[in-house]
């Protein structure tokens, strides 16, 4: 579900971090297994990745296969309590954040979020659809994304 990339864009450029919704079945797992274990690896990246800690990181949010089914259990007091409590209490400093392949309810997701995040941190987010994905080679260098998404790393498979 959460997967680090090994390299940067360069030396001193934010943790680049894959989130991947296509292996959380909502029928065996929940959204706050799933956000308890996104913060366990998140703390690990805190304790042994200075890069992670000092240039911050760069999330790439794939949502294919989000269905309703995930949707309805992000419900808005749960949505208010964890973004509340990544934006004003968790100490990372997440620079870009990349949602690729959106649902179509996906803009009344966003909606829920929008009045609680800051400015700062709304400028940061980046919507793609399937169209327009060449757009984040901009930020993100082709070395360093995965084959899946058109890059020339690794694959998920052996990243994983």
């Amino acid at each position: 579900l959460l997967l680090p990339l090994p390299q940067t864009n360069q030396a001193d450029s934010p943790r680049i971090i894959i989130v991947r919704c296509e292996n959380a079945d909502p029928s065996k797992i929940s959204f706050v297994t799933v956000v308890k274990t996104s913060l366990m690896i998140l703390d690990i990246l805190f304790n042994e990745d200075d890069n992670f800690v000092v240039a911050g990181q760069t999330g790439f949010i794939n949502l294919n296969g989000m269905t309703l089914r995930h949707a309805v259990q992000i419900t808005p007091t749960i949505s208010k309590k964890i973004l509340r409590y990544l934006q004003d209490c968790y100490p990372s400093r997440p620079k870009e954040m990349f949602f690729i392949n959106t649902p179509t309810f996906f803009e009344s997701l966003y909606n829920i979020a929008r009045p609680i995040l800051k400015a700062k941190v709304l400028d940061r987010f980046y919507i793609y659809n399937g169209k327009n994905i060449e757009n984040i080679h901009q930020h993100i260098s082709l070395s360093v994304l995965p084959k899946e998404y058109g890059g020339e790393g690794s694959s998920l498979d052996e990243l994983t």
